[in-house]
């Protein structure tokens, strides 16, 4: 494996991690500069889901958060798991 594909690697490992323990202040250090999220699928035009800056991002995050009572993520397999409330 070459040294990107090891770092980008452990950069994944590291955000699911991260976003797996709630820790938002953590997480929004591992996010670039000119950070985007969007909903996807586009060809559903985002769901009438804003594109969200870094800040709106975790905002969003912390909302959510609240109506789901467990989230795991597996990175070997980028599992996510989700219970709702």
């Amino acid at each position: 494996m070459s040294s990107l594909s090891t770092t980008q690697l452990q950069r994944a490992r590291e955000f699911i991690s991260t976003l797996g323990a709630y820790k938002y202040d953590s997480l929004a250090k591992l996010l670039s500069e000119g950070f985007t999220h969007r909903f996807l699928p586009v060809s559903l035009n985002g769901m009438g889901m804003p594109v969200r800056n870094t800040q709106e991002f975790l905002d969003h995050l912390k909302e959510v958060r609240l109506a789901i009572e467990e989230f795991n993520v597996s990175c070997e397999y980028s599992t996510i798991y989700l219970l709702m409330r």
